[in-house]
């Protein structure tokens, strides 16, 4: 197609796009690359060094020291175009080196016959993108070390308020574990607790306080020490459960905390609880379950009552306090979570037994593990599994302190 006008494709055209391109440009001649053309964008970033007439290393050194000489002189060789994004280069300014950074092409400038007759070179200047970027990486480098930090700190603020272990105690054994929420980095509000009561009998208590962070946290550990302190000294139930709901009127972020306390004698299996706001245990008994009547009790600083009822736990039964974590899991209705913990953890008390494992041990932990292991979990979860078991009988026996004996005592200990 014959050009519409004469200055169409005319060399004129061509110098005035090279001078007035946005990006700074140069070209290049003979082996030593010696610049003889430069656009306005280079004669204003070089300022006032002379480059014109100069070769390429002697004008600009640090073209040598970033490698981008190099890289025109390969061109220049080998003819074949070179080009790299947010290559570093470090000028000398009158400040001091300064550091840019630029999307360099390099092409090779040819002759009429074909030949490499020497190198054109344009760089864009990207320093303040790459700046922005890096800086944009650095805060998030600290952001993701604060959040580690605050998440080990919180981790470690659960740990200190949690029971190191649950008690050993005569004709009963039990089972705890904890899941710490995926989606949030703090530690959460749930616990569990095994409390002596005297006369034999043991508290199982599983609670949730409502929000995660080291707020909820705290107030976790305010009241599981309170709940353990009433237990201990002997107080009922109810009276637990009022001590707890009178911190929570006093403390907002309490409020609406939910508790499960089951009184247990190990010895006849006659056991009381509440469930303030909390579900029902579930009692286990190899391929069969039921649920204990839920009490109808509110969460703590609603002004509820604490009813009290009773039930009866055979020998051969395991009984399960937990927290509604399990039941709230991502994709599950919690009418067919609830059932799906009934069906999981009836399978796990009937295949006790396979191993040299406790019984709580194993259903705690394969419940744990199977349920949460298709759809995951995005609260706290935390199971606590008691069962009955023949009282160790006590040992009695005297013989005479002397080295003679030691192999006959650490026989009948055996």
């Amino acid at each position: 197609m014959e050009p519409d006008s004469a200055g169409v494709g005319s060399p004129e055209a061509a110098l005035a796009a090279f001078r007035a391109s946005p990006a700074p440009a140069l070209v290049a001649e003979g082996p030593d690359l010696c610049i003889v053309a430069l656009n306005d964008a280079a004669r204003r970033f070089a300022g006032r060094r002379p480059l014109l007439g100069r070769p390429w290393g002697e004008a600009i050194p640090e073209a040598r020291a970033s490698g981008l000489l190099a890289m025109a002189e390969r061109v220049y060789r080998l003819g074949k175009p070179f080009g790299a994004d947010e290559w570093r280069v470090e000028l000398d300014g009158h400040a001091g080196p300064d550091d840019y950074f630029v999307n360099l092409r390099l092409a090779p400038w040819r002759g009429p016959d074909g030949s490499v007759r020497g190198v054109i070179g344009e760089a864009v200047d990207v320093t303040d993108e790459v700046a922005g970027r890096l800086d944009a990486e650095a805060r998030r480098r600290e952001a993701n070390r604060r959040y580690d930090e605050l998440r080990d700190l919180s981790q470690a603020l659960q740990d200190t308020l949690l029971p190191d272990g649950l008690p050993v105690l005569p004709g009963l054994q039990t089972a705890g574990s904890y899941l710490l929420a995926q989606e949030e980095f703090a530690a959460g509000g749930d616990w569990l607790d095994v409390v002596p009561r005297g006369n034999g009998r043991a508290a199982l208590v599983v609670g949730d306080v409502v929000g995660h962070g080291v707020e909820a946290s705290a107030v976790m550990g305010q009241l599981r020490a309170v709940c353990e302190e009433r237990l201990s000294t002997g107080d009922d139930i109810a009276s637990v459960l009022r001590s707890l709901d009178r911190y929570a009127e006093r403390q907002p972020a309490a409020h609406a905390a939910t508790v499960a306390i089951v009184d247990l004698d190990p010895a006849t299996g006659e056991l009381s609880y509440c469930t303030a706001g909390h579900p029902p245990p579930l009692v286990l008994h190899d391929r069969e379950s039921r649920f204990l009547a839920p009490t109808g009790s509110g969460p703590l600083g609603t002004a509820s009552r604490f009813r009290v009822e009773t039930d009866v736990l055979a020998e051969d039964e395991l009984l399960l306090l937990y927290t509604d974590g399990i039941i709230e899991r991502p994709g599950r209705r919690p009418t067919q979570a609830t059932i799906e913990l009934a069906q999981t953890a009836s399978r796990a008390a009937d295949t006790v037994g396979t191993d040299d494992q406790p019984a709580v041990d194993r259903v705690c932990r394969q419940t744990m593990e199977l349920l949460t292991r298709d759809t995951g979990y995005s609260d706290d979860i935390t199971l606590l599994v008691g069962r009955r078991v023949p009282r160790v009988r006590e040992l009695q026996f005297e013989t005479q302190a002397s080295v003679d004996t030691l192999r006959e005592v650490r026989t009948r200990l055996a």
